[in-house]
């Protein structure tokens, strides 16, 4: 819930800002601004995107090109993020309206301030309906702010800004295979044995002499000088 909250307040944000960006980055760049116009519009662009972006070398021809190409879907963003406001009074604040704040003290009868509107006579009737129709033209207008805002972040990629490369993280060392190395080095250097453990005596009866292990004879050397 929370991530998509976060979603349409990105598209709605972007649609409100990116056509005042698009036209102020004309005279921009015919100024000598193209870089921060274009840095501009690239970090209004990151709203839509996880993936890191960053402006490329960009000249006014390609600031100049972005704004004409990007002209009309800014304008329906734009649109439609203000039409995403207005039902927000129109119809999910509607007891509020200048034209209907009168009947809220009696919401449950008949009231000729609401003869002619949807749903009824009554302030529930009135209000439940705009409010099914609000949330019909809100999902409405979300689908349109996604698909303009969409071919936007397209154009944008395309003409301002280039994908930044992510960092390459070196091998990890593995600390299994290591200790492992450590303890067989450490046995063939002839590191010391435990002791054998005295085998425990049987019920009821004595303790026997716990088992010798096996001494390996050493080998014999011979002292014998200039023996062939």
């Amino acid at each position: 819930m929370r991530k998509t909250s976060r979603w349409i307040l990105n598209r709605f944000l972007f649609g409100l800002v990116s056509l005042p960006l698009a036209i102020a980055a004309v005279p921009a760049a015919l100024t000598g601004g193209a870089e921060s116009a274009a840095r501009r519009q690239v970090r209004n662009a990151r709203r839509l995107t996880s993936a890191p972006l960053d402006v490329r070398p960009t000249g006014p021809g390609r600031v100049v090109a972005h704004t004409l190409a990007a002209f009309l879907p800014a304008l329906i963003s734009l649109l439609a993020a203000l039409m995403m406001v207005y039902l927000v009074g129109a119809a999910f604040l509607y007891p509020l309206r200048p034209d209907t704040i009168s009947t809220i003290g009696h919401p449950l009868t008949h009231d000729h301030a609401l003869d002619g509107s949807w749903g009824g006579t009554t302030l529930i009737g009135a209000w439940l309906a705009h409010s099914i129709i609000g949330f019909g033209l809100e999902l409405g207008s979300l689908l349109i702010l996604w698909a303009t805002s969409t071919a936007q972040l397209k154009l944008t990629r395309r003409l301002l800004a280039v994908a930044r490369p992510a960092p390459i993280a070196g091998p990890a060392p593995v600390a299994g295979s290591v200790a492992g190395s450590v303890t067989a080095g450490s046995v063939a250097a002839g590191s010391p044995v435990a002791p054998a453990v005295p085998a425990a005596a049987p019920p009821g009866g004595p303790a026997g002499p716990a088992p010798v292990a096996p001494v390996a004879a050493a080998p014999k050397v011979s002292h014998r000088a200039g023996s062939r």
